[in-house]
């Protein structure tokens, strides 16, 4: 069993070392960062220190879903995690009932919370299961602009669509950006905008 300093600490020192890894940045697209982390088999959504907790893994693992649960959970849904898979720590507590020291063998007693730490898994992490479809292709926000496009063709570069993330592979000379239809844009941009 962890203790609750162990438990604090893994918590601190992974938001810490996000932190200092990050810029400004507002990405014009729908993926793990713009959406709730949410428990895969209740659907309730994740709070609290557990949400950043899990956005920073689905940044780092670049995860296109942002559904997450527990081996067992997984196991219970016929999913499996495959071997290997590193889960992500989250906190949650449990009400213990503790007497007061002041009721002597009274019943009388309080309830009071016990950190609790559980290591959960992405669906991107698990085979035998098929998530809830996101934004699809019909909710495409981006408006072609012919010149644009044009533009984009006569570069010659070669543009990947997939993911959540968008890069520069120079292993095969490529651009890999998210599929159009997760564009929704920034405070400052519309999504056409943003995609081209």
């Amino acid at each position: 069993m962890q203790n609750k300093r162990d438990t604090y600490q893994t918590i601190t020192d992974t938001i810490l070392a996000a932190l200092e890894n990050c810029g400004p940045c507002e990405r014009p697209w729908v993926g793990p960062s713009l959406t709730m982390p949410v428990n895969a088999v209740s659907g309730h959504e994740y709070r609290g220190t557990n949400v950043v907790m899990l956005w920073v893994a689905a940044q780092e693992a670049g995860y296109s879903e942002n559904a997450w649960a527990t081996f067992k959970q997984w196991s219970e849904k016929g999913a499996t995690v495959r071997k290997g898979e590193k889960g992500t720590p989250v906190i949650w507590f449990k009400m213990l009932d503790r007497k007061d020291a002041d009721a002597g063998d009274d019943e009388n007693g309080r309830r009071i919370p016990c950190a609790r730490l559980s290591w959960v898994f992405n669906v991107a992490q698990v085979d035998g299961y098929e998530p809830e479809k996101g934004r699809t292709p019909e909710d495409n926000q981006v408006s072609p602009i012919a010149q644009a496009e044009a533009l984009i063709a006569a570069s010659g570069a070669k543009i990947t669509h997939q993911g959540a993330q968008a890069f520069y592979r120079p292993s095969s000379d490529e651009i890999v950006l998210p599929p159009q239809h997760l564009f929704t844009g920034t405070s400052t941009s519309s999504a056409t905008e943003a995609y081209y």
